[in-house]
């Protein structure tokens, strides 16, 4: 039996290799199969229900055999529209995604709560997120033991992170550096050079900015206390006061961080902004300066048409010459539905495998202004890589490269509470700088810088 299987197999993959028997096509009756293989009729009816089994071959009662058809499997894929519109990604996954696959994807705008589990209709799902984010979803799949998982992976340039990329698998970057409108600037008498990375100018500045009343904001980031992870955006700023302040690229992992003088400067920094509105935004040309503009707006600026700033300087921070990089790594979450076979899960893992290949990665990354998780794609494969300027949003080698992801979202949360009650209930500032140090939990390890 197991022989008459193995031949009948064979004899299957071997034609449909050829082009003599694609997915779909008719099979030689039973008793051209007996009379070839000079089994009995009873032997190989077995073993095409056997065949049937294992999903080689399609019988239909009264019709004959057929070499089996793979059942095309529903992907959601959740990704923000504002990363890349969904017709233009529609466009880049047909035009990437090999069709003998039969994968059907379906765009779906990222949301925290709410996503239906993966189910017969919707059989598998992907989430764009970013590390150390879990959804409560059934079915997060690890991908460590598929075939060439640890070679893709080898491929990846990444922040070292003590996250499980078998299930948190890289997908792209994005590298937050410091926005200057400079129109904006130019009144208060500053010029970029005025602005060192220790920020000793800022309250000069304020003053100088207070006096000319323009009713511009001063950064468009603030203290936005409808967000529970606000503080995220103050991460480039922290590191860079504290590199700067200690003279040394580990000191953003090693408290204390805030009961320090970067820290202090910090707090004074965001209680400065608390009366900005969400209308006072860089990119509504109401705000002097971004403290945390990501990579995104190399394209953006030219392509967002709430893009109103027409002159501005993306200026690095930086210590003694060497870029200070806050790389945020967004993953992309699998969930598949239990009842997919191993053919139907290797399929979603090609899918993933493509989405972090070379052709894809450049396709996406020169759309969307970010950078690629792949070592191999140099910084002049950027398009959007045009101006002297766009060049802090990549890393080199030698500069100080830190996971924008530095904080779990739960101690992101606390910390954000923390600066709130001193920023707008009156919290003694002291108490509450020794706080957030004893809150401080890293997601990530420090490199070799």
């Amino acid at each position: 039996m197991a022989k008459a299987v193995d031949k009948i197999r064979s004899y299957i993959e071997r034609e449909t290799l050829k082009g003599n028997l694609p997915p779909g096509a008719r099979l030689p009756s039973y008793s051209e199969l007996q009379s070839h293989f000079g089994y009995s009729y009873a032997t190989v009816q077995n073993a095409m229900h056997r065949l049937q089994s294992e999903k080689t071959v399609d019988i239909i009662n009264g019709k004959g055999c057929y070499v089996a058809t793979p059942k095309t499997l529903k992907l959601a894929f959740y990704i923000q529209s504002s990363t890349l519109d969904f017709a233009t990604l529609q466009e880049l996954f047909a035009r990437h995604l090999d069709p003998s696959l039969r994968v059907e994807i379906k765009l779906h705008e990222t949301q925290r709560y709410g996503i239906k589990p993966p189910d017969n209709e919707t059989h598998a799902i992907m989430v764009d997120a970013v590390f150390n984010s879990p959804y409560a979803i059934p079915g997060l799949t690890s991908f460590e033991f598929f075939n060439g998982f640890h070679k893709q992976l080898s491929e990846f340039n990444i922040p070292e992170m003590n996250i499980d990329t078998a299930f948190y698998f890289p997908f792209y970057a994005g590298c937050t550096q410091f926005g200057i409108n400079l129109d904006l600037l130019e009144p208060s008498g500053y010029s970029p050079d005025d602005l060192t990375g220790d920020f000793s100018w800022w309250n000069d500045f304020l003053e100088q900015y207070d006096k000319k009343s323009t009713g511009i904001a001063p950064a468009g980031m603030y203290c936005d206390q409808q967000y529970p992870w606000w503080f995220s955006y103050f991460q480039p700023l922290l590191a860079n006061l504290l590199i700067n302040e200690r003279k040394s690229p580990e000191a953003i992992y090693h408290a204390p961080l805030f009961d320090t003088a970067g820290g202090s400067r910090l707090l004074d920094i965001i209680a400065s902004l608390r009366g900005n509105t969400v209308n006072s935004s860089f990119k509504s040309n109401n705000a002097i300066f971004e403290l945390g503009a990501c990579t995104w707006i190399a394209t953006q600026h030219r392509t967002r048409r709430d893009f109103q700033v027409k002159n501005f300087l993306i200026k690095p921070y930086q210590f003694n010459g060497r870029k200070i990089c806050l790389v945020g790594t967004n993953c992309l979450q699998t969930f598949m539905h239990h009842n997919l076979d191993n053919d139907e899960r290797n399929r979603i893992w090609e899918v993933l495998k493509t989405l972090t290949s070379k052709l894809f990665q450049l396709d996406f990354c020169n759309l969307t202004g970010m950078l690629s998780v792949r070592k191999d794609v140099a910084p002049d494969e950027y398009v959007w890589n045009d101006r002297p300027d766009f060049a802090a949003f990549i890393p080199r080698q030698t500069d100080i490269v830190i996971s924008n992801n530095l904080f779990p979202p739960y101690t992101v949360a606390t910390l954000a509470a923390l600066i709130e009650q001193y920023i707008y209930y009156g919290a003694d500032k002291s108490a509450i700088l020794r706080q957030l140090d004893k809150k401080v939990v890293f997601n990530v390890q420090p490199s070799a810088n």
